[in-house]
Formats: C-alpha cells, structure tokens, sequence
C-alpha cells in the first residue's frame, strides 16, 4: 500500500516542476490554490485523484487546464464546481461520483 501524502503546496510544486510526476501527485489528499494555478500551468496529465473534495475555487482553476485531469478521489461535486470543470478544454475523468 502506498503512502498517502497531505498538503501539496506551491514550494513542492515549484521544487519539481521539471518532473512533476516524481512527487507522485496522486498521493495528496489537499492541494492549497496556488498550487493548482501553477499545476495548471504545466498543460501535463495531472493525476489529482487523491482528493476527496474540491473547492468551487479551485474548480474554477482548474477549469484552466488544458492536459488530462484526473480527480476519480471525488464522491461528489457541487452546481458550481461542476459547471466551472465544464469549461475544460482537455480531457477530464471524475469516475469516482456517485448519483
């Protein structure tokens, strides 16, 4: 069984943006804001589904990615999140909602 990480933070992110996938992003249950922005910014396939809830701030953010989103973690998703990861542009699995 794997490890399971807290907060992903900007200064971990930055510290590993040329090999973002070595921190193993999955493994992170929280992510602060800033730190989604500069995700965002990578255009990578970002393997979020660690997390188990999202802020319809941080939707809203990541609603600017343009690689793949993963988020299989989520059990649910409000109006508003919803609607704001409606607006990506590149591909997005959220296989964990439940109705």
């Amino acid at each position: 069984m794997c490890a399971t990480n807290t907060l992903l933070t900007l200064e971990l992110v930055m510290a590993h943006r040329e090999n973002i996938h070595s921190l193993d992003l999955w493994t992170y249950t929280e992510i602060e804001e800033c730190a989604v922005a500069a995700l965002c910014k990578l255009k990578q396939y970002l393997n979020l589904s660690g997390l188990t809830s999202l802020t319809n701030a941080t939707a809203e953010v990541l609603s600017n990615h343009q690689g793949i989103l993963e988020l299989g973690g989520l059990k649910s998703l409000s109006l508003s999140a919803a609607t704001a990861l409606a607006k990506m542009k590149g591909g997005l699995w959220l296989d964990g909602l439940r109705r």
